[in-house]
């Protein structure tokens, strides 16, 4: 294949390389996109089946790339679509001001978090919640490398008592989970309710939330209901299909209105059987 059509062929590989903040990451985003571009039976024959997968995983881990004038540190490949495209609709809905305060559920490495950070200015507040510590880690990494002091990011699981749990691990990093077990294995993560943390800051205004928590959305908002009830936050949500009932009534109770934003998705996620779809909850 000659040099222009293998580079045609792979034209979104290599499409990436840009993104990279530095020199360093740039390499590392190219090695990445020729050892992907290898054709299987190319790596066959030079045995580098599986092999070539473990050193891409390694790559990705640390990367730091900069979309819109944001940086953030990747944990692998999902992390670097997620910050560059999926879900971008949320952001059309997502529209703070300056001085106001975000509250991130489910931050992962900050593709939101991060961003809001700039939108809201040094007189407003993000408050990003990770339980997974590789997760944490990087959304830390990406707090320094963007130089925000509007920043806090809190490595535990909200839920709606004080308690320990197991957060199952899944085969990508968003898709750790508290109530989703991916046979992968877990870790134990403290977990407390955000009306409890949130008392805990010197503000006096809560005026976004988002919450993407892999099916845990229920429990967090029943942490929830004293700073729903006070700030009448707006709020985003991923919700699991099995949760829309009770979260109707319990919105309708605060006097909230809920808005469908996204298509469905149903389908299987490695096995497991999932019915979601995002969510505006507006107080009335």
């Amino acid at each position: 294949m000659a040099i222009m059509d293998f580079f045609k062929a792979n034209i979104r590989n290599f499409g990436m390389i840009r993104f990279g903040d530095g020199v360093k990451d740039r390499l590392r985003l190219l090695e990445i996109a020729l050892l992907k571009s290898i054709p299987k039976k190319v790596k066959y024959f030079l045995g580098l089946n599986g092999k070539s997968e473990e050193v891409i995983k390694n790559l990705w881990n640390g990367t730091v790339v900069k979309i819109n004038g944001v940086k953030y540190a990747l944990v692998d490949s999902e992390s670097f679509d997620i910050v560059k495209e999926f879900e971008n609709f949320i952001l059309h809905w997502l529209n703070p001001k300056k001085g106001e305060v975000f509250i991130d559920i489910g931050a992962h490495i900050g593709k939101y978090a991060l961003k809001i950070a700039r939108e809201v200015g040094e007189t407003g507040l993000v408050i990003a919640v990770e339980p997974n510590p590789d997760n944490y880690q990087m959304l830390q990494r990406g707090i320094m490398l963007n130089n925000l002091k509007n920043v806090v990011a809190l490595n535990m699981a909200a839920w709606n008592e004080e308690s320990t749990l197991k957060l199952f691990t899944g085969h990508l990093a968003g898709h750790h989970s508290t109530k989703i077990d991916w046979k992968l294995g877990w870790h134990e993560v403290n977990a407390r309710p955000m009306d409890d943390v949130i008392e805990e800051f010197d503000i006096n205004r809560v005026d976004w939330i988002k919450i993407d928590v892999e099916g845990a959305e229920w429990e967090v908002l029943l942490g929830l209901e004293k700073t729903i009830n006070k700030y009448r936050a707006k709020v985003i949500i991923e919700l699991s299909y099995e949760n829309i009932g009770k979260v109707k009534e319990f919105m309708k109770k605060e006097k909230y209105g809920i808005i469908k934003i996204s298509s469905t998705f149903k389908g299987l996620i490695y096995g497991v059987p999932r019915k979601y779809a995002y969510f505006l909850l507006l107080p009335l």
